[in-house]
C-alpha cells in the first residue's frame, strides 16, 4: 500500500473513533457508515495489493530459474547434439545448425519459448541421428514441456498483476470517496465543536493529512489550505477543507 493510502486509512480510522459516539445523529449516520465501509474496502484492497505484489515478485524469480532451465538443461545439450549428428558443414549441418541457433540471453522467455519449439522440431525430425547422439528418445516432449510450462508461468504472472493493478486502483478510488465523506462529516462536526477548544484542536488534528519529508515529520500550518489527493509540498500538513 503507498504510504499516501496508509495515512488516508489511519485519517478515517481516527475520524471514526472520534465519532463513535454518533452513530444515532441522523446527519452523521448515514456518512459514518459509509465510511466504516470504505475503511473496510481500503484495507482489504490494501491487503490483495501487497499479497500479489510478493506473489508476482516470487513468480518472476520462477520464471528466470525455469527460463535457465530450459535453456541449460534442454536446449544446449540438443544444439551441441547437433554438431554431433552433423559434424561436418554439409548433407544438411548447415540448416539444422541454423534452426537450433540458441537465442540471445535476454528477457524475453517468449523468444525462448518459441526457440525451444524450433528445436524441439528439429531433433524430432531427426529422431533416429539425435538417438545415436545420445538424446533420449522422448527429449522433444521434454523440451515441449519444459517451454509449455514456462508460458503458464509467465501467464499466471500476468494474470496476478492484472488482479495487482485493479486493487491499486480500487485503493485509489475509495481513498477518494473517503476524502469525501470525511469532508461532509467535518462540515457537520466543525460547528458543533468550536466552544470547546480542546476537542475542536483534537478534530481538526485528526482530519488533517500529514505529509513527512526525510528526517521526521513537518509541522502543521495554521491555516487550512486546499487539500489535493497528493501534494508536492513535503513540508506542509493540510487541513481536508470543502
Amino acid at each position: 500500500m503507498h504510504a499516501s493510502h496508509k495515512r488516508y486509512l489511519s485519517m478515517f480510522r481516527r475520524v471514526r473513533e472520534l465519532r463513535s459516539a454518533d452513530t444515532e445523529n441522523a446527519q452523521l449516520a448515514a456518512p459514518l457508515l459509509e465510511l466504516d465501509g470504505i475503511i473496510t474496502r481500503v484495507n482489504e484492497h490494501g491487503i490483495t495489493q501487497d499479497t500479489l505484489h510478493r506473489r508476482t515478485r516470487a513468480l518472476t524469480v520462477t520464471i528466470g530459474d525455469a527460463a535457465r532451465t530450459l535453456r541449460r538443461d534442454l536446449l544446449r545439450p540438443a544444439r551441441l547434439a547437433a554438431r554431433t549428428v552433423f559434424p561436418t558443414v554439409d548433407n544438411g549441418a548447415t540448416a539444422l545448425r541454423s534452426v537450433m541457433r540458441m537465442p540471445p540471453r535476454s528477457n524475453d522467455n517468449e523468444a525462448l519459448v518459441v526457440a525451444a519449439h524450433a528445436f524441439a522440431n528439429a531433433v524430432e525430425e531427426h529422431a533416429a541421428a539425435f538417438a545415436v547422439a545420445g538424446l533420449p528418445k522422448d527429449f522433444p516432449a521434454r523440451i515441449r514441456k519444459a517451454a509449455d510450462e514456462l508460458v503458464a508461468l509467465i501467464d499466471t504472472r500476468s494474470k496476478e498483476e492484472q488482479r495487482r493493478m485493479a486493487a491499486t486502483q480500487g485503493l485509489a478510488v475509495e481513498s477518494q470517496r473517503g476524502l469525501a465523506i470525511v469532508r461532509l462529516v467535518d462540515a457537520l462536526v466543525e460547528p458543533t465543536l468550536r466552544g470547546d477548544a480542546a476537542r475542536l484542536t483534537e478534530w481538526r488534528k485528526a482530519t488533517r493529512m500529514r505529509s513527512f519529508v526525510s528526517g521526521g515529520a513537518a509541522e502543521p500550518t495554521p491555516e487550512e489550505p486546499i487539500v489535493t489527493a497528493t501534494s508536492n509540498a513535503g513540508d506542509a500538513q493540510t487541513k481536508v477543507a470543502a
